[in-house]
């Protein structure tokens, strides 16, 4: 088999071959370099990467590597260094066999321009705002800018914008190395639908490109159409009551908005004995609806309410009144007549109905002159007549019928 020279076995080709570096004294660090290298043969070896100075930091600092191709980070640090050329090397070295290395060198210079001729730039993110909203609804969230001076040197800036609806903060400040946050703010009051646009302009003296400018858009829509919709706590209602009586307990309906907008409302009624308060109001109320018996004969009543809003569909309420008659259930008749005079009288008999001729069951009451009929029902006329009886259950012709309207 065949064994290439150790040498050969442990060299290494990079890409690149060498870095070069540049930067402001006590500005920003520039960016990270990559280096990419690999050997010649499939055997794998350990291997150590360092560098010969203090601002030069390499990443990872040891591996392996067979047939691969590895890759290093290459970054350098300004702080404390001067104005000037910086030179260093990255060193690589592989472990063969018996502790042999093999080291692999990689020059890196860095130049750095001091920060007397230094002139500050202004850099901002992002390049443009957009906004967007809806009339009268509630402002959009504000949105965030990064103001960062890329060249060195001090940047002292200030921002202003030419729309009242802009509102900027902070207004101004001062940057070197470090990036400055700013926030835009929309304020929708008093704005119409429709698009504006305003621009953010940013000044900084010395700077090679002041002023800056950013463009901001703010589009409106149009609130949308309120719809109100009626909401009745009820669809109807019932009173009860005798005429001549106390009239009945109120009730109450909820009135609401289920839909959007706002319910301006309207209640009215047909029914002179019925009366309703409040007739107005807006969004949700509860109106009092009370019945009055003054004048009414027993009977049914029936009555509505509507209920009106400007914008949504008007709702009815099917309210009955009920009056019964005053007379109680316990309503009676009395009957009295002249004692008949004959000695072989035995009673009476007493006939009711409420059709006159035309009687139900008789009762046979004793020999008395005086009856009384209870439990007659009310609002019913009766009609009523008597017969005697003698010893031998003889009964005599019907005497005059008379007659009683129960109330």
């Amino acid at each position: 088999m065949f064994l290439p020279p150790q040498s050969q076995a442990l060299a290494l080709t990079t890409s690149p071959s060498s870095l070069s570096f540049s930067g402001i004294q006590g500005g920003v660090t520039p960016p990270a370099q990559a280096i990419t290298f690999w050997k010649g043969n499939d055997r794998t070896r350990t291997w150590t990467a360092t560098s010969g100075s203090a601002w030069m930091t390499v990443s990872p600092s040891s591996g392996t590597i067979s047939t691969e191709r590895d890759q290093l980070t290459a970054s350098v640090d300004l702080t404390g260094l001067s104005a000037g050329n910086h030179s260093t090397n990255i060193v690589i070295a592989i472990t063969g066999l018996k502790g042999h290395r093999n080291l692999t060198l990689i020059p890196v210079t860095l130049t750095i321009t001091g920060t007397t001729s230094a002139t500050p730039s202004i850099s901002l993110t992002p390049t443009a705002l957009s906004f967007s909203g809806i009339a009268g609804g509630i402002a959009p969230a504000a949105q965030s800018m990064s103001l960062r001076n890329p060249t060195g040197g001090t940047l002292s800036w200030s921002m202003s914008s030419n729309a009242a609806w802009l509102s900027l903060a902070p207004a101004s400040g001062t940057t070197t190395t470090e990036s400055d946050s700013i926030s835009a703010g929309v304020n929708l009051t008093g704005l119409a639908a429709g698009t504006y646009t305003a621009a953010i302009t940013i000044s900084a003296t010395g700077a090679t490109n002041t002023p800056q400018v950013i463009p901001v858009s703010l589009t409106v829509s149009p609130a949308p159409t309120a719809s109100p919709v009626i909401g009745l706590s009820v669809s109807n209602m019932t009173f009860t009551g005798t005429a001549g009586g106390s009239n009945p307990a109120t009730q109450s309906l909820t009135i609401s908005n289920t839909g959007t907008g706002t319910l301006s409302w309207t209640v009215g009624d047909n029914a002179a004995w019925l009366t309703l308060s409040p007739t107005s109001g807006t969004n949700a109320g509860t109106v009092s609806a009370s019945a009055s018996l003054s004048g009414l004969a027993a009977g049914t009543y029936s009555g509505t309410i509507t209920v009106s809003a400007t914008g949504a569909t008007s709702k009815t309420i099917q309210v009955t009144l009920t009056v019964s008659s005053t007379t109680s259930t316990n309503g009676s008749a009395t009957l009295s007549w002249t004692a008949n005079t004959e000695s072989d009288l035995a009673g009476y008999k007493v006939y009711r109905g409420t059709q006159s001729g035309v009687y139900g069951t008789s009762i046979a009451v004793g020999n008395v002159t005086t009856y009384q009929f209870t439990n007659l029902a009310p609002n019913t006329t009766y009609f009523f007549s008597i017969t005697a009886l003698d010893t031998a259950g003889n009964e005599s012709v019907p005497s005059s019928e008379v007659s009683k309207s129960v109330y």
